[in-house]
């Protein structure tokens, strides 16, 4: 999948920069978004919302949600590095 097309000379500042935002990411999250990713691609689209409401369900409850509303509603950047 491609969505952006750079010249040689800025991919590496790009790429560096996208890393440091997903790293930045609640690790938990990017799991489960990779796992939804790779799901059976077979499944139709109905099906495949099932699993993912689930998910967001099961997430919400996750120290990391919790960290994330915490940050939000105390106007502060959220820190994931302790869940």
């Amino acid at each position: 999948m491609v969505n952006r097309v750079l010249p040689p000379t800025e991919v590496n500042a790009y790429v560096q920069t996208q890393a440091r935002k997903l790293a930045s990411k609640p690790l938990s999250s990017v799991i489960e978004t990779k796992r939804l990713m790779k799901g059976v691609q077979s499944k139709t689209v109905l099906d495949r919302m099932d699993v993912e409401i689930a998910s967001f369900g099961r997430m919400l409850q996750a120290p990391a949600a919790q960290e994330a509303f915490g940050a939000f509603m105390a106007k502060r950047k959220p820190d994931f590095s302790k869940v």
